[in-house]
């Protein structure tokens, strides 16, 4: 029974981690084959695609250039998919699932640019003005959506909670 529960899960989970993966890989050499790093298409008066290598973590925070913080980057990350994957395991909420499989799906495209290029590759590059929002992907967007729809899993689950209790609180009342 075990066994078919997490069979489920495989079925559920694996096509979003998998879709989110091509899709960042896909986008990434497009950008790769289609323009050189720093170089700038603009393509609406907020929005550029440009072509830039993050060698630190979300939004270029802490920078390695070096080989030891590169290592220790992609093992973080793919501690981080263990992680998930044991969380996807235990979770009894379908959108909880997907979500954590969305992240597992941007952290190993992300992984793999860091296998293959030295840093992430990033290239959607919002912006009013000159005030830039840092260059992101496709996994980074997934990443975030993935944590909010567990953020939002969590707050409606907690507020069934609250309700719940509060409607037992009036029940136990004693009548007037």
């Amino acid at each position: 029974m075990i066994f078919l529960k997490s069979s489920q899960k495989l079925k559920q989970t694996l096509p979003v981690i998998l879709g989110v993966l091509a899709a960042d890989q896909l986008t990434k050499l497009s950008v790769l084959w289609m323009i050189t790093k720093g170089q700038v298409i603009n393509v609406t008066s907020f929005f550029n695609v440009v072509l830039t290598f993050n060698t630190g973590v979300s939004f270029s925070l802490f920078q390695s250039n070096g080989m030891l913080g590169l290592w220790l980057l992609i093992s973080i990350a793919t501690g981080l998919c263990i992680w998930l994957g044991v969380l996807i395991k235990q979770s009894h909420d379908k959108n909880e699932q997907i979500a954590f499989s969305m992240i597992i799906g941007g952290a190993i495209g992300n992984i793999t640019d860091r296998f293959l290029y030295g840093g992430v590759v990033d290239f959607l590059d919002f912006h009013i003005k000159k005030y830039h929002w840092p260059a992101f992907n496709i996994a980074d967007s997934a990443i975030v959506v993935g944590a909010a729809i567990i953020l939002c899993v969590h707050l409606w689950h907690s507020f069934q909670n609250n309700a719940k209790h509060s409607s037992n609180a009036r029940n136990k009342s004693p009548k007037k």
